[in-house]
Parts: C-alpha cells; sequence; structure tokens
C-alpha cells in the first residue's frame, strides 16, 4: 500500500468513528457528543485541533481528510497529497502514533512519547 493509499484508508476510519457520534442535549440546553470509536479518540482529536461544536457536527469525508492532515502536521488534506514520499513516510509516522496513543489509552498500556533523538521512550522513565 502506498503512503497515500494509507492516508486514504486512515481518513475513511476517522469517519467511521465520527459517525459513531450521538448527541445529547443537556437540562440546560448545552449539547455534547459522544463517541463509540474504533481507531481514534473523537474528543481529543477535535479538543486538539480546535473543532468547535458546529465542525464537529459536520461528518463529511472532506473533513475526515482534513483532520488526518493536521495529525500529520499539514494544513490541509491538498497540502498533504501534493508532498514528497519522504514527508508522506515521516507524516505517516504521526498519524500511526495518534492511532498508538489511542490504543494504548483504550487497553490499558503505558504511554509512549516520541523522541527524535532516541525514537519511542516510555514517558514515565
Amino acid at each position: 500500500m502506498s503512503n497515500l493509499e494509507f492516508f486514504k484508508r486512515e481518513a475513511k476510519n476517522l469517519l467511521k468513528d465520527w459517525k459513531t457520534q450521538t448527541k445529547t442535549v443537556e437540562s440546560n440546553g448545552s449539547i455534547s457528543y459522544n463517541y463509540s470509536p474504533k481507531f481514534y479518540d473523537m474528543k481529543d482529536l477535535f479538543l486538539c485541533y480546535g473543532f468547535s461544536d458546529k465542525d464537529e457536527h459536520d461528518i463529511k469525508l472532506s473533513c475526515a481528510q482534513h483532520l488526518i492532515a493536521k495529525i500529520a502536521g499539514f494544513k490541509k488534506w491538498d497540502e498533504l497529497i501534493h508532498v514528497s514520499a519522504e514527508r508522506l513516510e515521516l507524516a505517516e509516522l504521526l498519524v500511526r502514533q495518534a492511532k498508538n496513543e489511542f490504543d494504548d489509552d483504550y487497553n490499558g498500556r503505558a504511554p509512549f512519547d516520541w523522541d527524535m533523538d532516541q525514537g519511542y521512550v516510555d514517558e514515565f522513565e
């Protein structure tokens, strides 16, 4: 699978998780969204990348692609799909790290951080 195919698949996976959204209207009128994700921690992603409630409600593949591009370190999807193969490889590592952190959180494993000099480093060291 090419790096670009990886990103297309991940955008579709993120969209699947996004579509698990359920909306709750609180007694005070505020709205909250909950998810049953398989691949990504949607609440954390929206918080980290500054999505508003309106953005969170706008479930589209193009929005999922945009979010994957941001996770991969790009401003937008169009920028991601036009970079060199080397940059795509590095970007793929960032997306895989985001998925691994989700897996670690949901499977009770210790979290890891990426250290450019040492590779994966246990954050409790």
